[in-house]
């Protein structure tokens, strides 16, 4: 059942996706890896534990915004990075992301 090329970015992906088609309450490692066709423990190989996917996907979150940033101050893009949903504070993922608790 383990799918070829799991990985923690794709991990990490399918987290942020099912959070915001699902919302926060529904990210579960059961479901992660339903979604992606894996046994759950099989994401223990790649994430740690919630609070490290959790951690994960703060980091990414960052990540994105601040390469969106650097693209739109270079030039490169002219989407201003606040008013993508991740990014807002309208999104799922950035709402769950405040609501997270502190590790």
């Amino acid at each position: 059942m383990a799918r070829k090329g799991l990985s923690k970015e794709l991990i990490i992906d399918t987290a942020m996706a099912l959070v915001e088609e699902e919302g926060y309450n529904n990210l579960s490692m059961r479901n992660l890896a339903k979604r992606l066709d894996v046994k759950a423990a099989s994401l223990y190989n790649h994430i740690k534990s919630t609070d490290d996917l959790n951690s994960e996907i703060c980091i990414k979150i960052a990540d994105d915004f601040f390469q969106a940033q650097k693209a739109s101050m270079e030039g490169k893009s002219k989407l201003a990075p606040a008013s993508h949903k991740t990014w807002s504070g309208s999104g799922p993922v950035f709402t769950a992301m405040v609501k997270m608790p502190a590790a």
